[in-house]
């Protein structure tokens, strides 16, 4: 049982994980603006992925409802899911020489699934494994559609390796936390903490876990998971196509106000490939000061600043439009979940972004309020 001080613990430290993921991902974003190769181009997807996965988890240790913001579909194609996880794995296979191998069969990318964060964990988890205990060979990843019993459709996925396998007295503990084979441990250092949790993970989505396995020959993991009706809402967009999406240039001139200098640096480089001007503020009075001296379409206001938040540094500004033009507020927050959008409303805030986002999300928040050049 996790006792409240270290569920608080948790929580803290996914809040704290947005904001280094949202500078990770504008930066890679901006780097797909520039020419790049064709490889160059698959290695950036791949890192957006894997920072997409991170903020996933991060959504997940705080609950938060990240549609609030971000619209996203609540089910995602399997195909697409077992492409990234395999995407994700397939270098690190590469550099220990092995062949890695994914057969979707006939299923077609109207399959989905729910909880798709969850679904990427075990896929992540058991692909994790075999790659790490593998030291020559192959790992082979497939997925098919089943009937189980009680006659529901079911995802079956099946993970197989060649590596250094398990003994039956060890399989019987396997899912139990921070154990760990005797072969596996001999190789490569682990906390004994993953199989763990793709069993908990399967068990919350009603499904099931076997494993077959024999030392020196490899061993095999199959999960089965309900499958959700085909929706409209399934996702296919990869972030390749995301990356190299162009938009029309916008045109205005934005204050930025953010106490964390990276942050600035990376939201003016965004602003400025969008075609947008832009100034910066370290604080809420420093940027108190920027909007009383010059005209700005857009401030971006951090909600969580030091000296002054971004609530209260838009309410002071508000009081100083009789001095000149008022420009069209729009929060940032690392904490969407505890966002009231009566005070936002109050202090004459219009629009939300929150971290980690996109430069999809940027754009469509500034574009609504700033025109098209």
């Amino acid at each position: 049982m996790i006792d409240n001080k270290t569920a608080d613990a948790a929580a803290l430290l996914a809040h704290d994980l947005r904001t280094p993921l949202s500078a990770m991902r504008l930066a890679a974003e901006l780097i797909g603006t520039e020419s790049l190769s064709d490889r160059q181009r698959e290695r950036l997807s791949l890192l957006l992925q894997s920072i997409d996965m991170l903020s996933a988890m991060t959504d997940g240790m705080l609950g938060a409802d990240s549609a609030l913001v971000n619209p996203a579909p609540r089910t995602r194609s399997v195909l697409e899911l077992i492409g990234a996880a395999a995407a994700l794995f397939r270098l690190p296979a590469e550099q220990k020489g092995l062949d890695l191998t994914v057969d979707s069969g006939n299923i077609s990318n109207a399959v989905a699934v729910s909880e798709t964060a969850a679904v990427q964990r075990i896929v992540n988890a058991l692909l994790d494994n075999a790659v790490k205990y593998t030291d020559q060979g192959s790992i082979s990843l497939s997925v098919s559609t089943m009937r189980d019993t009680e006659g529901r459709e079911m995802l079956r996925l099946s993970i197989s390796d060649t590596g250094c396998g398990i003994t039956s007295e060890e399989r019987a503990r396997l899912f139990q936390p921070f154990m760990r084979g005797e072969a596996g441990r001999a190789r490569c250092k682990g906390d004994g903490l993953g199989l763990w949790g793709v069993r908990r993970w399967v068990g919350e989505l009603g499904g099931e876990l076997s494993v077959e396995s024999r030392v020196g020959t490899g061993s095999r993991f199959e999960v089965r998971l309900p499958l959700s009706e085909p929706a409209a809402s399934v996702c296919s967009e990869p972030a390749q196509e995301r990356i190299s999406q162009q938009k029309p240039p916008l045109a205005g001139h934005v204050l930025i106000v953010d106490d964390n200098m990276v942050n600035r640096q990376l939201m003016g480089a965004m602003l400025d490939a969008f075609g947008l001007t832009y100034e910066d503020a370290d604080s809420g009075a420093a940027g108190l000061a920027k909007l009383g001296e010059g005209r700005f379409d857009v401030a971006l206001l951090d909600l969580h600043m030091p000296d002054m938040s971004g609530i209260e540094t838009a309410r002071r500004a508000t009081g100083m439009a009789g001095k000149g033009h008022a420009p069209v507020f729009i929060a940032v927050t690392a904490s969407p979940e505890k966002v009231e959008p009566d005070r936002l409303r109050e202090a004459g805030i219009a629009g939300l972004v929150a971290k980690p986002f996109r430069a999809d999300d940027l754009y469509r928040v500034l574009s609504a309020h700033i025109h098209q050049g």
